[in-house]
């Protein structure tokens, strides 16, 4: 691990990063969990600065939650205001026309 280019390197937290996209798409990770990861994760890399084989694993750490943390984050609300939030139930919609329709 001591002859590593930036483009390993590069390589190498963006497959953590994807990995972290993977895992988060078939596991649901609460917020606080990710957060606590990342906190985790950082502290351990400060600490572990001089150990190079800790320092690697930490920093993945990061990337893995810093992909479960975008997965999250591009997923779409649910509440009342979103139509899909009423999927299989029986609703009815009132509206009111207030002029006559354009051509």
């Amino acid at each position: 691990m001591k002859n590593l280019t930036k483009s390993t390197i590069f390589r190498l937290f963006l497959l953590f990063f994807i990995i972290g996209i993977g895992f988060s798409s078939f596991f649901n990770v609460e917020f606080f969990v990710v957060f606590i990861i990342i906190l985790f994760s950082l502290v351990g890399t400060v600490l572990f600065w001089n150990n190079q084989k800790w320092r690697w694993i930490f920093l993945a750490g990061v990337f893995i939650a810093l992909g479960i943390l975008r997965y999250q984050v591009s997923l779409p609300q649910t509440d009342e205001t979103k139509i899909w939030f009423y999927n299989g139930q029986r609703v009815s919609f009132e509206g009111i026309v207030t002029k006559e329709s354009d051509v």
